[in-house]
């Protein structure tokens, strides 16, 4: 799979972790896309025909015309780290590209080396060793792109609203009543005070930007 062209000049870039093999069946069942770029995962930057360090692997915009209409999904920077540790557990920490290595680009191989079996172990690393991951990663898909971000909280109506603001010809009453595809294992996490305050503050600009509430226990 790659980031999906879809009808009327839509471009979605799939952001690990936020809904999207929930979003990308939708489109699919809906007969939404005509075509795809580069990666899954890609990022803005990624995919951009603009002169830059990984030109020589940006795929064809032949299915776009000029600026395409780029939307993108965010969550709750917690609940992502939550949900990511779930799933890499599930995984046995696979990793995921090779950080500065063009060859094998993934857009999350920085957090390959905070890898550990234990949550709280895993935070410590990544606010060591990669402190905001998060609010660079979710901007890496919207900076640059005039992106519209909805939020994985709400994805399905927000996609609704978003492709009837579009154009985009959809069974709303289905997208609503789909159930949900690629969910993370279940599994209990906890978080230490000191790490989720640490955590809240690296991603501030995270929270500010896609308008998500901070933690209660922060803000008391």
């Amino acid at each position: 799979m790659m980031a999906l062209v879809l009808k009327n000049n839509v471009l979605y870039l799939h952001i690990p972790k936020t809904g999207g093999n929930w979003l990308t069946k939708m489109v699919h069942d809906q007969g939404l896309v005509v075509g795809k770029l580069g990666h899954k995962h890609a990022t803005f930057d990624y995919i951009s025909p603009r002169p830059g360090p990984l030109r020589s692997m940006v795929s064809s915009w032949k299915h776009l015309a000029g600026s395409p209409t780029v939307f993108c999904v965010v969550r709750d920077p917690l609940s992502w780290y939550e949900s990511w540790f779930r799933y890499q557990t599930s995984k046995q920490w696979r990793d995921w590209g090779e950080a500065g290595n063009p060859a094998r680009w993934h857009v999350c191989a920085a957090l390959n080396a905070c890898k550990s079996s234990d949550f709280m172990t895993f935070m410590r690393a990544v606010n060591k060793h990669v402190p905001g991951f998060l609010t660079c990663f979710f901007g890496r898909y919207t900076h640059g792109a005039n992106a519209t971000v909805l939020r994985n909280e709400s994805l399905a109506q927000d996609f609704v609203a978003f492709a009837e603001r579009t154009g985009l010809p959809i069974d709303s009453k289905a997208l609503l009543a789909a159930g949900r595809v690629g969910e993370s294992p279940k599994m209990k996490l906890e978080w230490d005070d000191e790490v989720l305050c640490e955590t809240v503050a690296n991603e501030m600009a995270a929270y500010r930007a896609y308008g998500y509430e901070l933690p209660k226990s922060v803000t008391k």
